[in-house]
Order: C-alpha cells, then sequence, then structure tokens
C-alpha cells in the first residue's frame, strides 16, 4: 500500500465530471453525455471534450492522468547538458575549437511513428508528394531522399522519419477532422520535442518548411505566419542562408550544397508569399545580394547527382534555361521590392518613378520568360508567373 501511495504522489489524476461536452455546447445541441464520446460527437467524427467546472478537461482517451516525467523527455533532458552553448554564444570560438555539433538523440511518439507506418505499401505517398507537391517547391533531392532516407540499409534516423511524416501530412486527402488533425498535431508536438532536444539538422529544417506550406495552405494562422519564421531562424542557426553567396560549402558535397540553397530559396518565398496581405509588417529575411546564387536548372537538379550546373546569379537577366525553381526566387525577390516600393517613404517623386518603371519592365520580362518556360516544359501553373500577376 506504501509503494502504491508512492508512486501515486507524482501523478495527478483528472476528475471526470458530468456535464453536456464542450462540442454540444456550443452548438447548443442536446448532449447525451455518454463516454468516452457522446453519439453526436460520434456522428459528426468530431474530438469530444467534458470540461468540469473547475477548469480540468476530460477528453475521450481514459483514464487521463498526467506524469511529471512525461515531459520534457529523458533525451531531451540528457541533450541539454550536451549541446554546446558557444554555437551561439561566439561563433568564432566555436569554429575554432569544436567546428561541429554533435548527434543528438531524439525520442518520438507513438502517434508519429504509427502514422507514417512501417510497410513498403504504406510509403505510396512518396511518389505522389514528388508528383504534386515536390514540382512547386523542389527544394529536396529526389536522388538524396531515396538513398539517404527511404533506403532500407540506411541507419534510421528521427530527423528523417519526421520528414517522411510530413511528407505524408502534405500529399494526403485530409480526413474528416480536418487540417487540424491528429497527425498535424502530433508532427507539430514532434518538432517541438527536436527543439527541446536540442538537435539542428537540415531534414529537421525541411519538416518545418513542409509544416509551413500545410498550414498557409489550409489558412492555419496565426501559426503558419509564426512557424515561417521559426523556418527563417531554424535556418540561420543552421546556416544555410550561406549557401546562396557560395557555389560549394567545404564540408559539404555539391547536391548536398544545392540542398541547402533551395531550402533557403523556399523560406524566402514563403516569407515573401506571408506577407502578401500585411505588407506593413517587415520580412524576415533580407533581399538577397545581385550576386546571390540561384537554383540550378530543375531538370539537371532531377537528374544528376554531382554534376555541374551553369551557376546562374540574381543580376543575370531571366532565361527559361534558368529553370521554373529560379524563376520563381527571382520573382519572390522583386515582391519584397514592389513591398517596398509601395510602403516606404520615396526619396523624391522622380526617384519612385523612376523605382516603379524598372520594376515594372523587371516584372513584365520575368513573367514573359516565365510563360514561355511553361509552354516550353509543359506546365499547366507556372509559379514564377502566378507570383508576377500577384
Amino acid at each position: 500500500m506504501q509503494a502504491m501511495s508512492a508512486e501515486n504522489e507524482g501523478r495527478v489524476i483528472i476528475p471526470r465530471m458530468r456535464p453536456s461536452c464542450s462540442q454540444c455546447q456550443r452548438s447548443k445541441k442536446r448532449c447525451d453525455r455518454e463516454k468516452p464520446r457522446c453519439s453526436a460527437c460520434v456522428r459528426y467524427g468530431r474530438e469530444c471534450i467534458y470540461t468540469s467546472t473547475v477548469g480540468t478537461v476530460e477528453t475521450d482517451q481514459a483514464p487521463i492522468t498526467l506524469a511529471p516525467s512525461q515531459s520534457p523527455s529523458k533525451a531531451a533532458q540528457e541533450n541539454e547538458d550536451s549541446f554546446p552553448v558557444v554555437f551561439f554564444l561566439d561563433s568564432v570560438l566555436f569554429q575554432r575549437s569544436l567546428s561541429r555539433l554533435p548527434e543528438l538523440e531524439l525520442s518520438l511518439g507513438d502517434p508519429l511513428l504509427n502514422y507514417i507506418g512501417h510497410n513498403a505499401s504504406d510509403r505510396a505517398f512518396v511518389g505522389k508528394y514528388f508528383t504534386t507537391i515536390h514540382p512547386a517547391i523542389p527544394f529536396l533531392s529526389k536522388r538524396g531522399f531515396k538513398e539517404r532516407v527511404l533506403n532500407p540499409l540506411a541507419p534510421q534516423r528521427p530527423a528523417n522519419t519526421l520528414l517522411v511524416a510530413s511528407m505524408k501530412l502534405l500529399a494526403t486527402p485530409l480526413e474528416d477532422e480536418g487540417p487540424r488533425c491528429g497527425a498535424y498535431y502530433a508532427i507539430k508536438n514532434s518538432l517541438l520535442e527536436a527543439e527541446h532536444s536540442c538537435v539542428l539538422e537540415l531534414r529537421i529544417l525541411q519538416a518545418i518548411i513542409l509544416v509551413a506550406v500545410y498550414e498557409i495552405g489550409h489558412s492555419i494562422y496565426p501559426a503558419a505566419y509564426l512557424t515561417v519564421g521559426y523556418c527563417i531562424r531554424y535556418g540561420a542557426a543552421l546556416g544555410i542562408h550561406r549557401a546562396v553567396e557560395q557555389y560549394s560549402e567545404e564540408t559539404f558535397s555539391i547536391t548536398e550544397s544545392e540542398e541547402r540553397r533551395r531550402s533557403w530559396w523556399t523560406i524566402l518565398v514563403l516569407d515573401r508569399f506571408i506577407s502578401l496581405g500585411s505588407a506593413d509588417r517587415a520580412f524576415l529575411t533580407p533581399d538577397p545580394s545581385s550576386s546571390s546564387l540561384l537554383p540550378i536548372d530543375d531538370t539537371i537538379w532531377e537528374e544528376n547527382g554531382e554534376t555541374d550546373a551553369p551557376v546562374r546569379r540574381l543580376f543575370e537577366p531571366p532565361t527559361t534555361s534558368m529553370g521554373r525553381f529560379s524563376l520563381t526566387a527571382q520573382a519572390a525577390v522583386l515582391l519584397g521590392r514592389v513591398f517596398r516600393s509601395i510602403h516606404d517613404f520615396p526619396v523624391s517623386e522622380d526617384f519612385w518613378q523612376n523605382d516603379v518603371k524598372v520594376l515594372d519592365n523587371t516584372l513584365v520580362a520575368l513573367t514573359n520568360v516565365s510563360l514561355e518556360e511553361g509552354r516550353f516544359r509543359g506546365i499547366a501553373v507556372c509559379s514564377p508567373s502566378t507570383i508576377c500577376y500577384r
């Protein structure tokens, strides 16, 4: 008895009440108060939550107990002591002494693991992702993904698992519960666990990017706006913003550098796009320099591995040989300049008029090239021209 009492001291048992569920209260419908779910919630396929008068919450999961040991995870607590804080406090000292971050452990919950499945038949969504989502935001290396993530002989890394789950979330049709589904919250919770575990990896960033795309597509605000900001900070911590300034980085292959570069351009596009309805808010990513490297041609990116491709820079005039994603990146930069032209106080009227004329001519040229590129490659909806017409 004493042992049982000691064990229960660290747990909080939430009492069960008998009011109507919150869904029926909100809709002012009759509730039969059945447990774990009332008949109305079962019929409409919604989550059934009972709230007591003292502010405790009872859901359809029974029994509900809160264990203090469950948050944060043991791995997260151990990683706190392993992460070198000098990485943020003094980057120069970090490069001289450690030069690279340690590989830290990340624990993923059962809801996320059950969501992605383990059989080959459960991976049909991967092909759907690369045929529907990937052409618009081709920041993942398809070849690298198959060799390093889907390869059964490759080590199973939690960061890869989280990326796969985010891909499935985007590529799978929504169920009756809507966009704020259990899988969405499982991925968000896993990203929070990765943050608590002090894990900084490119695959985690790419998972965050896909979650941001999902939230924007389903108008999940303010989460979408905040997630884009999270992408920017996380990417800056990884240093991928430097990939747009140099073709090959010392510790990365050509393909890896291109993937990092494309990830940063995707973040910049999202940052500009998320501000379409609120251009008075400042962009979180600065405009790249005129010598910044653009993504290589998408066809070369998809078909070749370490093959060198023609280097294109932002100051070069747009051509169809640049590829759709490169043109999309240029359109996003122009979109930012249009916003500034509208909202910034001009130095003089003549200066403003000249700036507007230059922007208009550039947008027209980019639109024509984008339309030609779309006809040449058989693309029905071309993202660069869509941004230009905005």
